[in-house]
């Protein structure tokens, strides 16, 4: 019978398989490394077993770590989180899960996310111990994440998080002459110039869009014009749908967003 066992907990026996799984402590055995060992029970004289018991060693991971802590996507698009526990021998699994699914979803094994709606969720990312009975064991592969930790608890699962923004998100305007800006967005976008609102901050007037282009080598640059001048030294609030920008109104100034 397959048995889990925790990481560096003392279990009572007599013989063991694999001494490079589990230490021998008097009539104990401390399991020191993940994998499994046999105990048997054995009478001397006949060396018959009584009895064999397989052991597997669980070590639990102490951190898990993704490569982007933020994910820019427009609608329809993908990505895939990459993510690492440690040490490196853990038995555990990485797990994902949308906070919001009607912003975005995300494969519970493979981490590959899907933005769905305009808006912004959270995706966990969990460490879970490989023998939970809610892992289905048959589906796990080679391939999985395994990498490590000391922690023989099994309702220790380590948590990190990836924020997702669907939609369009300003990283900064750039003013280019008096009437003409540079905006960059976090991912490529289709800009329509009827939803790009520019206005005074003191006075509240909102400034006419001339033209919208999108830059042939950078999709993330959009180059606005407008109809009216802007005026040096005054500070200008650009909206597109749900992100906002702001800047003063000084040739090449880069603008601060909210």
């Amino acid at each position: 019978e397959n048995k889990p066992v925790d990481y560096k907990k003392k279990y009572e026996c007599r013989v063991s398989s694999n001494p490079r799984q589990a230490d021998r402590e008097g009539e104990y055995y401390i399991p020191v490394a993940p994998g499994t060992f046999e105990v048997s029970i054995i009478k001397e004289s006949t060396k018959q077993v009584y009895m064999s018991k397989t052991y597997t060693v669980l070590q639990r991971a102490t951190s898990v770590t993704t490569d982007d802590s933020e994910l820019y996507l427009d609608i329809g698009d993908t990505a895939t989180i990459k993510a690492t526990i440690k040490p490196a021998k853990s038995t555990d699994v990485v797990r994902f899960y949308s906070e919001d699914e009607t912003i975005a979803t995300v494969e519970e094994k493979s981490g590959k996310v899907t933005a769905v709606a305009n808006g912004e969720c959270t995706i966990k990312v969990v460490s879970k111990d490989r023998d939970d009975p809610k892992e289905d064991s048959e589906e796990d592969s080679e391939e999985d994440p395994t990498e490590a930790t000391d922690n023989s608890s099994k309702n220790n699962n380590i948590v990190t998080t990836v924020k997702v923004f669907v939609g369009p998100y300003m990283e900064q305007v750039i003013q280019k002459s008096v009437t003409e800006l540079d905006i960059t967005f976090k991912a490529p976008v289709n800009v329509e110039s009827s939803k790009l609102v520019i206005t005074n901050d003191t006075t509240k007037e909102i400034y006419p869009v001339k033209s919208v282009s999108i830059d042939e080598e950078n999709k993330k640059l959009v180059h606005v014009e407008t109809s009216t001048e802007l005026r040096n030294g005054v500070r200008y609030t650009v909206q597109y749908e749900q992100t906002s920008a702001q800047f003063t109104a000084i040739y090449g100034q880069v603008a601060k967003l909210q």
